[in-house]
């Protein structure tokens, strides 16, 4: 199902990573937690996105009809 394909979620998301890598570093300690956190965060959902990618690609059509009705 076209509606479910985490795909663009994660080229969305690498877009995202790479504008924040083009940022200037950060000045303050406060700063810096704070686009640590940012970071966890990213790498989180990243890897939800591929679990949820390969979830999809294991499933047949037949079971991708029943779980998505």
């Amino acid at each position: 199902m076209k509606k479910n394909d985490p795909q663009p979620q994660i080229s969305s998301l690498h877009k995202m990573l790479k504008d924040k890598q083009s940022e200037a570093l950060p000045e303050s300690r406060i700063e810096f937690e704070s686009k640590a956190m940012l970071l966890h965060i990213y790498m989180d959902l990243e890897e939800f996105l591929y679990t949820k990618k390969k979830f999809i690609d294991q499933t047949t059509e037949e079971q991708k009809k029943l779980y998505w009705r």
